[in-house]
């Protein structure tokens, strides 16, 4: 069974001051790309992408490298050979690693995938400071808000990484119990993607991936993006000490 996340009581008195200092709808990265130029590049020894297995769900599932030292390491030496702000960056007394950690093993999410997801949406696994914007970092998957307004109990890292964790779960559940994601993607029955791109998936990681991302798209968004990312991250993680 899936635990539900927890949720906090929500403290409206305190919301409208909260929601001003994160910035939600703030256009503060409008226009340009958050992502680092190495993002859009397959590492060399990695297999070339395809669209119909993103990954196994054997590798999706994979939590043998969620560690803290691992994650650690991971930050402190990134893979942009730099140092992330995130090896220094609390929620409360919740460290980055904590949260990464704590999503991937609660749910059984391969932490190079939720960091992928991470620097997919906002960048943050480069950045080597905190952004302007509080909400790329305490918003970054948008669990909790609609339009430009966000619930404060959403707030924070570790929030916005159990949430996203808990959708691959259920999502992966959903497709075991009911053979399809709630986007209709079935493993071995072929479906167009939001860019247009015929595929049929292979296994229920994928059907989850193509879900939650929409497209294929060129290497610079969608699931080829995705894959990217992700293969240098395993990497990555796989040597961290």
């Amino acid at each position: 069974m899936i635990p539900r996340m927890k949720r906090r009581a929500i403290l409206f008195v305190l919301a409208p001051v909260l929601l001003s200092f994160l910035g939600c709808g703030s256009s503060e990265t409008a226009g340009k790309s958050v992502l680092d130029p190495l993002d859009f590049e397959l590492p060399a020894d990695s297999a070339d992408f395809d669209p119909e297995n993103v990954l196994s769900s054997a590798a999706f599932k994979d939590t043998s490298d969620a560690t803290l030292a691992k994650v650690d390491t991971f930050f402190a030496n990134s893979p942009y050979e730099t140092t992330s702000f995130l090896g220094a960056y609390r929620t409360g007394s919740t460290s980055a690693s904590a949260a990464v950690v704590q999503a991937s093993t609660a749910y059984h999410v391969n932490p190079a995938a939720l960091l992928a997801r991470m620097e997919m949406e906002q960048g943050l696994v480069a950045l080597t400071r905190y952004p302007p914007t509080a909400a790329r970092v305490e918003y970054v998957f948008r669990c909790g808000c609609s339009g430009d307004e966000c619930d404060p109990a959403f707030a924070g890292l570790d929030k916005q990484l159990d949430c996203l964790a808990f959708r691959w779960a259920t999502a992966l559940d959903r497709v075991s119990a009911e053979g399809e994601t709630l986007g209709g993607w079935s493993v071995a029955i072929e479906k167009q993607t939001a860019d247009g791109v015929s595929i049929t998936p292979k296994n229920a990681a994928t059907c989850v991936i193509v879900d939650e991302l929409g497209e294929v798209g060129d290497g610079t968004r969608g699931t080829s993006l995705f894959y990217s990312i992700f293969e240098r991250y395993r990497a990555a993680l796989l040597a961290a000490k």
